[in-house]
């Protein structure tokens, strides 16, 4: 995550707004998914879907926070509990597609 970050706060010129805290959380994601991917097992059913919506769900818990007024300016390395809900709830729904109870 600390290498997304990095390369996601450095690309955005370490803004704050609410466009560069979604590119940064997208480069976060990008980064992270990939590493995620390698860390699952090669039997997992669909293992493309998760790092293919990492970026995606990075720059949303971004956005959520930002959007539910948390004070982003203090240059968070992670998002609030905001942010967290919504990424949570949304990774959440990825499990049964990634690897169902029965096959």
């Amino acid at each position: 995550m600390s290498l997304g970050l990095f390369l996601g706060a450095a690309t955005v010129g370490y803004r704050t707004s609410l466009a560069g805290l979604a590119l940064m959380g997208s480069i976060t994601g990008l980064v992270l998914g990939a590493a995620q991917a390698l860390a699952l097992p090669h039997t997992t059913h669909r293992r493309w879907v998760w790092p293919a919506a990492m970026p995606a769900l990075w720059a949303i818990g971004w956005t959520s926070t930002t959007l539910g007024g948390i004070d982003v300016d203090q240059q968070f390395t992670v998002f609030g509990a905001y942010g967290a809900v919504a990424f949570s709830a949304l990774s959440g729904l990825l499990l049964p597609i990634v690897e169902p109870l029965s096959r």
